[in-house]
């Protein structure tokens, strides 16, 4: 007989931990409320906001209601006087998890998650409605049947079966959790046992490497169909911005269909503003053109232009494109990642643990201030060097110090030694919320959460204890003083690696290397920051006089050679450029860009000719360095944040099979397939929207699937898309 009472699965409760304890006094709750949620996104300050109550029972401690922000509602649900976390954000039937990654992507893009706007929404979630219509309703991991609100199942593709390559240790570390009794009868109770099964028989032998993950669904927009000498009809296709080539043998009947696909040549109109334009030296090899409008093309090579006219200078923005111009020298047009204020007040400024804000602490008496934007000092490490350490006094206000970060600021209310275990408790209170810390003697590069108490951290050996002195209350005018005084910086992405400028107040004949960083430059007050637009395409036109810089002859014998810095560019990736047979000196000028019109004249050549190409080249990345980019961006990722992509346990609790679905297939994740789930950028969206849903049905008592299973999931789900997100950026640049 089939056992009806079902072994719950154990989850870590951390509601309570990530949750705020309200006064019993219910008129101090928005003010509470507001300042944790300003506290947690500071970058919301000058927003328009307010909190809005649909339900309330004070003396229960139970309260619903939302913060509307931004065209939005942040959920706000308080029961047993316990604040849940605000970490979901509702736009009408779409939801999305609110952080600080997520919150940047919403502030810096019209549409931050297509998969979410582009998704039918499964049910409403309106707070502000009597009539409560819920995400799926989850039955109990430790009940079989279903209780609460319903709707519609969630229709996804598999993910599990859209994902061709997997190692075995992958399964193997899947499976492994699934002999837990408790986790297998709750995937049979929710009926999705199914998805297991499809697991555990996927293909593992047909793994590939990074290299042939990255070019596998590389759009194909370079081709050649021609006979060799044998007799062998051979179709070479390749990408024009990847050093990677198919060679593929057809039947003769095939060859006939296929047809040939090199650069556009499109012919702009004399009399278009386009041909207005400004060029500067990029390097040696690279000219960039910017028009009347501000759109913009990267030439691989010389360019003159009939006329020029001045670029208006505007302020970088977090977002934009653009470029510096010294000297008629420009870099390499960048989107700006991020804008960081470097301080030039007599102090440090240090990143406080767990918060986008930041301590300033004056040298000369201690006194201190916090920033609600994010501000760093330039030589951190020495001034951390001057601040002297004390030992902790009861009545002290002061912070801890270690790896360069800071502790909110606190003041010290107690200190008691446990006998038994030869440690020192402090009890703080920083103006929000009592906090413990117990100094340790190992060292460690961060503070450690207490195992067993809440608001509790270990202080490692390491760290420093700083009593502080008066509060600045001018923390608007101290963040003006530092804007002034000091300078930027900026992080940049040219669509190949990152790099960072530093503004400074002095000015030059040319930009700086930076004296330790090799990805950064300083770029001096004399430099002019243009704003871009689109990437165009410039072609041959009456009005831009073209310089050649490429050449193809053919010798006496009848073999090509290709000259000219493109060309010599791609030999440097192994690709031969001297005594070429015809087919393979057209199929190298198609690969590097070169037109139709002019690979009709190289076919045409005679002996002992030769022929200038005017044709805009663009020499292929070698597929290898593009594969280590991408590399690159996942490790770097990876090891920015915390990302855990074992949520067997969690994914047992849910009963919507695309959700189970998309919530395993992330154990599947790897380096070497990471492109194939970038392809599922939106379906993954979209789960994820609905996870933030069921989270706030699982807090409002409608659902009994474990809060804690649902945040785990969602969270992790949406670290993992904001990598495939940075990967793409990565990969398709």
């Amino acid at each position: 007989m089939e056992n009806l009472f079902i072994e719950p699965i154990k989850f870590d409760d951390m509601s309570k931990e990530a949750s705020v304890y309200l006064d019993k006094d219910q008129t101090t709750w928005v003010k509470s409320i507001m300042g944790r949620f300003l506290e947690k996104f500071p970058m919301l300050q000058n927003q328009g906001i307010k909190l809005v109550w649909t339900k309330q029972d004070p003396n229960k401690g139970y309260a619903v209601g939302a913060i509307k922000i931004l065209g939005g509602a942040v959920p706000v649900i308080v029961r047993d006087f316990y604040l849940y976390p605000m970490d979901v954000i509702m736009f009408g039937d779409k939801a999305l998890p609110l952080t600080a990654d997520t919150l940047q992507s919403i502030l810096s893009n019209p549409e931050p998650f297509k998969g979410i706007a582009g998704s039918s929404p499964k049910g409403s979630l309106d707070l502000f409605s009597p009539d409560l219509q819920m995400s799926p309703t989850e039955s109990a991991h430790n009940m079989v049947g279903n209780t609460g609100v319903t709707r519609p199942a969630m229709k996804y593709a598999s993910f599990i079966d859209s994902i061709e390559h997997v190692d075995k240790d992958s399964i193997k570390t899947i499976l492994s959790e699934v002999t837990d009794e408790a986790v297998k009868n709750a995937f049979k109770a929710n009926d999705n046992w199914d998805v297991i099964e499809k697991i555990s028989k996927k293909t593992t032998e047909s793994t590939e490497t990074e290299i042939q993950s990255f070019v596998r669904n590389l759009e194909v927009d370079r081709q050649y169909s021609y006979e060799d000498s044998l007799g062998n009809h051979i179709v070479k296709s390749a990408n024009s911005n990847v050093d990677h080539v198919w060679s593929t043998v057809v039947k003769p009947e095939e060859a006939d269909s296929v047809s040939n696909k090199t650069a556009e040549a499109t012919e702009v109109p004399s009399d278009s503003p386009i041909l207005k334009g400004n060029t500067y030296k990029i390097s040696d090899n690279e000219t960039l053109y910017v028009s009347d409008t501000n759109d913009y093309h990267v030439f691989d090579r010389g360019i003159k232009l009939a006329e020029t006219f001045d670029l208006n200078e505007e302020t970088p923005q977090v977002g934009d494109t653009g470029t510096f111009i010294l000297n008629g020298i420009a870099t390499k047009p960048f989107e700006i990642a991020s804008i960081e204020k470097v301080s030039g007040d007599l102090g440090v400024t240090l990143p406080i643990n767990n918060s986008n804000d930041s301590l300033y602490i004056h040298q000369e008496d201690n006194s201190y201030g916090v920033y609600f934007d994010k501000v760093a000092s330039s030589d951190a490490e020495k001034l951390i060097e001057s601040l002297e350490g004390s030992d902790p006094q009861v009545g002290d206000t002061g912070c801890f110090i270690v790896n360069g970060s800071a502790t909110k600021p606190f003041e010290i209310t107690s200190m008691q030694k446990n006998t038994d275990a030869g440690q020192w408790e402090i009890e703080t209170f920083d103006g929000l919320n009592k906090v413990s810390y117990y100094p340790i003697k190992p060292k460690a590069d961060t503070l450690e959460s207490h195992e067993l108490y809440t608001n509790s951290y270990y202080v490692p050996g390491n760290s420093i204890f700083v009593k502080l002195g008066s509060v600045m209350n001018d923390v608007e005018g101290l963040t003006k003083s530092a804007a002034e005084k000091g300078s930027v910086h900026i992080t940049t992405w040219d669509g190949m690696k990152r790099n960072t400028y530093y503004l400074v107040d002095e000015k030059a004949e040319q930009y700086a290397d930076h004296n330790f960083d090799s990805s950064a430059s300083y770029i001096p007050k004399n430099a002019t920051y243009i704003k871009l637009n689109k990437n165009i395409k410039v072609t041959a036109t009456p009005d831009i006089e073209k310089v050649a810089h490429h050449r193809i002859e053919r010798d006496g014998a009848g073999l090509y050679n290709l000259h000219g810095p493109a060309f010599e560019k791609y030999s440097e990736n192994n690709n031969n450029v001297r005594s070429l047979l015809k087919d393979d000196a057209i199929w190298s000028s198609i690969h590097c860009g070169v037109t139709n019109d002019e690979i009709d004249t190289i076919a045409k050549m005679a002996n002992g000719s030769s022929v200038d190409i005017y044709s805009d080249l663009n020499t292929p990345y070698p597929v290898r360095e593009l594969s280590e980019a991408v590399e690159k961006g996942f490790d770097e990722r990876m090891a920015e944040i915390k990302i855990d992509t074992n949520l067997v346990k969690e994914a047992a609790v849910i009963s919507d099979k695309g959700t189970v679905d998309a919530v395993l297939s992330l154990g599947l994740l790897k380096k070497d397939n990471v492109l194939e789930f970038v392809n599922l950028l939106p379906q993954y969206e979209a789960v994820m929207g609905e996870l933030a849903k069921l989270l706030i049905i699982s807090r409002l008592g409608l659902s009994n699937i474990p809060e804690t299973a649902v945040s785990k999931a969602m969270v992790s789900l949406t670290r993992v898309i904001l990598l495939l997100k940075q990967i793409n950026t990565v990969h398709k640049d």
